[in-house]
């Protein structure tokens, strides 16, 4: 499989789950890093729902508003990762996780 296929479907799975299609396109430590940051914030999510308090509307709230915003920063990431890799390009949110 040559290059500039193996980074469209890197791009395309990280649409789909983000950290695999990193991963596939051969970084595997800041694949590594988005998968737990999607399953760490689903964790959030997942908390509120199994936990509904009654009187506590604000904490399932607050659970729910802040999954969703870090899944999707998260996503974000893993999307801009995979447009550079089309493009041939170096992109890094963290210098460190190359």
């Amino acid at each position: 499989m040559d290059k500039d296929t193996k980074n469209i479907i890197g791009l395309v799975v990280n649409v789909i789950l983000p950290g695999l299609g990193t991963i596939i396109h051969g970084e595997r430590r800041r694949g590594l890093t988005q998968i737990a940051g999607i399953f760490m914030a689903m964790l959030f999510v997942i908390i509120a729902y199994i936990f509904p308090p009654i009187e506590y509307i604000f904490t399932t709230t607050v659970f729910i508003v802040i999954g969703s915003f870090v899944s999707f920063l998260v996503w974000i990431w893993a999307l801009l990762d995979g447009v550079a890799f089309v493009q041939n390009r170096e992109f890094y949110v963290f210098k460190n996780l190359k």
